[in-house]
């Protein structure tokens, strides 16, 4: 691996509140989807990455639902322009030719495709459908995955639909634990828990993403690069360390909209008392490329 310096660091960047769909199982009320349309900060938050966010990271971009901002391709593009790259977590519902200029866009600059199958919006077969139709323009499909929530009353009908995946040529398929409002995690039983890791275990792309329960939430007073190499972004442009430093606030790094943000100059000590890593856990993925 290059030298850790020299690795790019990661924003993971909420670029709208608004999403097109009501999951009954999703962690974000309701009525926080019907915001963050409207953004007017476009060309100031690119003016502020410059300023702020090195030259090779890559902006990971999510929601809400990220297709549904208004200026979502000119960002991108005003990004990839910038000296940055592209990844993308959507739940794969915009137009097909919209996720096609999506992809003629970001063409190499896009490392990570990443999409949500939401079972009760989606049927798995005219989603690898929709899917197979963009494997035609995606330069690189291994870096495609899907992931849908571990709904504990699907699990049986989920590990369904990741065989059928596998069959169709995509053996990415991963569950990601149910969250409450408060983002804790429902408690699976050990039956529910071998189910998860069985369909994990059996995604290629993810195989060493398989979760040990009893370690879930065990990162206090371990190094981590979150706030060095990861920032989260929020779309009023708050930025934190990490997603579990949202509602402790002992992560906040400022807003880089105001001029009073900073990233850490080093990796430093986590803090929080329920760590879900994730951004450790992009850090991670993102750092195997480099390899």
């Amino acid at each position: 691996m290059k030298n850790k310096k020299n690795i790019p660091g990661m924003v993971e960047w909420v670029i709208t509140d608004g999403c097109n769909y009501r999951c009954s199982y999703c962690s974000v009320d309701n009525y926080v989807k019907t915001v963050g349309y409207n953004m007017k900060n476009s060309d100031l938050f690119i003016k502020q990455f410059i300023k702020y966010i090195p030259k090779g990271w890559n902006f990971r971009i999510i929601g809400g639902e990220p297709f549904s901002h208004p200026n979502f391709l000119d960002v991108v593009s005003k990004l990839i322009k910038a000296g940055y790259t592209i990844s993308v977590f959507t739940n794969l519902s915009a137009p097909t030719n919209q996720l096609k200029k999506f992809l003629k866009i970001t063409g190499e600059q896009l490392l990570f495709f990443k999409t949500s199958f939401h079972f009760e919006y989606n049927d798995p077969d005219i989603f690898i459908k929709k899917i197979n139709n963009l494997r035609k323009s995606f330069f690189d499909f291994e870096r495609v995955s899907v992931y849908s929530v571990a709904l504990p009353e699907k699990l049986d009908y989920l590990e369904k639909v990741s065989k059928k995946f596998k069959k169709a040529g995509m053996p990415s398929f991963k569950l990601l634990f149910l969250r409450d409002k408060k983002k804790r995690f429902y408690k699976y039983t050990k039956k529910q828990k071998n189910i998860i890791n069985r369909i994990n275990i059996n995604s290629s792309v993810n195989r060493e993403e398989v979760i040990d329960f009893k370690k879930e939430a065990n990162m206090k007073g371990k190094m981590c690069d979150c706030g060095y190499k990861y920032i989260f972004l929020y779309p009023d442009g708050k930025a934190f360390r990490c997603i579990s430093s949202t509602s402790s606030k002992k992560g906040y790094l400022g807003n880089i909209l105001k001029n009073d943000f900073s990233l850490y100059k080093k990796p430093s000590i986590c803090q929080e008392k329920s760590c879900y890593c994730l951004g450790r856990r992009m850090i991670n993925q993102f750092q195997k490329i480099y390899e």
